[in-house]
């Protein structure tokens, strides 16, 4: 078998492991105690948000559709790039923005340590 022979069939079922793992965090992203529209709000500068403020930001976010709506949504917001705000970590910053400002020092990370990595795997 040759070499983009295999390649092309391990690309193809990553797949079906991608869709899984996006799958899974719509889930557990959706069973959180914590919900997401308050933080959000509260971040805003909005704490104590009265119920008609979060039924109108769940709907301006799409949060009061179907479950099968909010993931075909959800798949589509990924691949085109809107990630969303961050309501915890970063309040109000796009999330696409902490993975642009911290992505140097990761791939730098990684560059090291594959060097250590091959390294020891070729003296061991």
């Amino acid at each position: 078998m040759s070499l983009l022979r295999y390649t092309f069939r391990r690309l193809l079922a990553m797949i079906p492991v991608l869709f899984g793992v996006l799958t899974l965090t719509f889930i557990f992203s959706r069973l959180l105690p914590e919900d997401p529209v308050a933080l959000l709000l509260a971040a805003h500068g909005h704490p104590g948000a009265s119920q008609t403020m979060i039924d109108n930001m769940r709907h301006e976010l799409g949060l009061d559709a179907p479950i099968i709506v909010q993931y075909f949504r959800y798949i589509g917001e990924l691949f085109t790039g809107n990630w969303g705000e961050s309501v915890s970590y970063a309040p109000t910053m796009p999330v696409s923005g902490l993975i642009w400002q911290r992505l140097p020092v990761t791939i730098d990370l990684t560059i090291f340590s594959m060097i250590i990595a091959s390294y020891l795997g070729i003296k061991l």
